[in-house]
């Protein structure tokens, strides 16, 4: 109990105090980044030609030139507040208990989401003044690329005749790892609207091969498609390879 009504008033004024200060300091505080890129996390698709160093060639023409834009693309996966302001296309991200069907359904529009600014750098088919393959013969289309500026790098190619009545034919998809130090894993192979799934492979510093053996239509590029961090090739980071057209 207070001794007199001054000290009662005393005693308010210095609550009162306290309370505005504590208000004005949480006010003051300023909101943290991750605060800022809260919310759900969605999936982008991204050019990173140039910066994975990637360099082509042909059997037919061995010297080794940049890349063109589009050669190689990768997904992302960032805050939804990053791709709109960024303005990207994006998509949703399912949660790791998703079902089969909805992973299903991510994977189909992921690959709408990676065609969609691939026809922005290379609309197909490509029409085919004179094939690289000729009849009686066979040829061969090559990639090398690498990651964020690392010193490692995967090499691939993919081996074509036109032995069979000239039809072209894909006989051999190659895969190799150099100096990789990081999980990377060949999930598939896909041309024009076609998917082969061989198993989700640990590169390393290995080689593999896939023998398709596929009679194709010319003026698509052969895709490569490689999985980080995800030995099931669900729902990681994806990285496709084009080369070509193939011809």
């Amino acid at each position: 109990m207070f001794k007199t009504s001054r000290d009662l008033g005393i005693k308010m004024m210095l609550t009162a105090i306290i309370l505005i200060g504590c208000f004005s300091v949480s006010m003051r505080s300023p909101i943290s980044k991750a605060a800022a890129f809260s919310g759900p996390t969605v999936v982008v698709v991204r050019d990173v030609t140039f910066t994975s160093h990637c360099l082509a060639w042909t059997k037919h023409d061995s010297k080794k030139v940049a890349c063109a834009a589009g050669t190689i693309l990768e997904s992302f996966n960032v805050p939804l507040a990053v791709a709109q302001a960024s303005h990207e296309k994006y998509i949703l991200l399912p949660a790791r208990t998703a079902s089969a069907a909805q992973f299903s359904a991510f994977h189909t529009q992921l690959e709408a989401l990676k065609n969609a600014l691939f026809q922005i750098f290379h609309p197909t088919p490509v029409r085919i003044i004179k094939p690289l393959t000729n009849c009686g013969s066979n040829g061969a289309f090559y990639t090398t690329f690498g990651h964020d500026n690392n010193s490692w790098e995967i090499y691939g190619e993919v081996e074509t005749d036109r032995y069979n009545y000239c039809n072209l034919d894909v006989n051999n998809s190659i895969v190799q790892g150099v100096n990789i130090g990081e999980a990377w894993y060949w999930g598939k192979d896909q041309y024009a609207g076609s998917i082969w799934h061989h198993g989700c492979t640990f590169i390393g510093n290995s080689i593999y091969n896939w023998p398709p053996y596929k009679v194709i239509n010319g003026g698509y590029y052969w895709e490569q498609v490689f999985y980080h961090n995800d030995s099931g090739c669900n729902s990681g980071s994806q990285i496709w390879d084009n080369m070509g057209p193939m011809s």
